[in-house]
């Protein structure tokens, strides 16, 4: 029978802990989101080794709702593997390329962002933007587009098709609202070399200002619409941003480093007393 079970999300934490029970075995838990739920996550104080989370923000979050299982939380941060170079800017003769990520929670979310890409729209700024769909019904958010002018420009890609071919190839990628769980597209974007423009807050562990993304007010308009601008104008600055997110992960989030140490949880579990 197997010696330890690794549950990857906290949405399947009573699943894990019947298992453990079943088979007498100890269990690791990861929690990847910051959320009212944990009040009723469904975990085994003597069967739960660990409480693996990728990111501060979230294990300072878990502690402070659940102070007895402080010893228990560690923070491994998600692994990726950097591309060579960056993909921002590289090719002048090409239109921009931009991507926004979800979430996206209804079209009155993502308002400000249209208005900015009309603003720069009018101006003259040429690009070309692929909103990945949020699995929500996506008529509202047509109906902005095409209010806005903005059809020529902007479309809307299913999460199932090319999503992280889309991803990779921005040369700018947009984190519209803050989210309330770790952001794999954002860690994938970064790897790739895109620059980054996000909106502050939740889990927001990989936005350091002016070190691996420029930041703006997600409900203000020109704030937004100052952040892309200066992306667009200062191309050298841009990848310089990206190459610098790059350097970032390269130190902190490195797949080896990933493995070791959740090989590591495991041998602890299987040697403990927690059973």
């Amino acid at each position: 029978k197997p010696e330890i079970i690794h549950c990857l999300c906290e949405t399947s934490a009573s699943t894990a802990r019947w298992l453990a029970r079943n088979l007498n075995i100890p269990y690791l838990l990861n929690v990847n989101s910051i959320s009212s739920r944990w009040s009723v996550i469904n975990f085994s104080a003597t069967r739960c080794a660990n409480i693996i989370v990728p990111a501060k923000t979230i294990a300072d979050h878990f502690i402070s709702a659940h102070p007895k299982f402080a010893d228990r939380v560690r923070q491994i941060n998600i692994g990726t593997f950097v591309a060579d170079s960056t993909a921002c800017f590289i090719h002048p003769e090409h239109l921009p390329g931009i991507v926004v990520a979800p979430p996206v929670d209804n079209s009155a979310s993502i308002e400000p962002l249209f208005q900015a890409f009309h603003r720069l729209t009018v101006e003259g700024c040429q690009f070309v933007v692929a909103i990945i769909a949020s699995g929500r019904p996506e008529g509202p958010l047509w109906k902005q587009i095409r209010s806005l002018d903005l059809l020529g420009a902007v479309t809307i890609v299913p999460r199932t098709l090319g999503l992280y071919s889309a991803d990779s190839a921005a040369d700018i990628f947009i984190a519209p609202r803050s989210s309330g769980g770790f952001n794999m597209l954002l860690l994938t974007a970064m790897s790739a070399g895109s620059a980054v423009a996000a909106s502050k807050g939740g889990v927001d562990d990989l936005i350091i200002e002016d070190k691996t993304a420029l930041t703006f007010n997600s409900d203000d308009q020109l704030s937004i619409y100052n952040c892309l601008k200066r992306l667009f104008e200062r191309p050298d600055e841009a990848r310089r941003l990206a190459e610098s997110a790059q350097q970032h992960l390269r130190q902190n989030h490195h797949v080896s480093g990933m493995v070791s140490a959740v090989i590591s949880l495991y041998r602890q579990a299987v040697s403990s007393k927690i059973q």
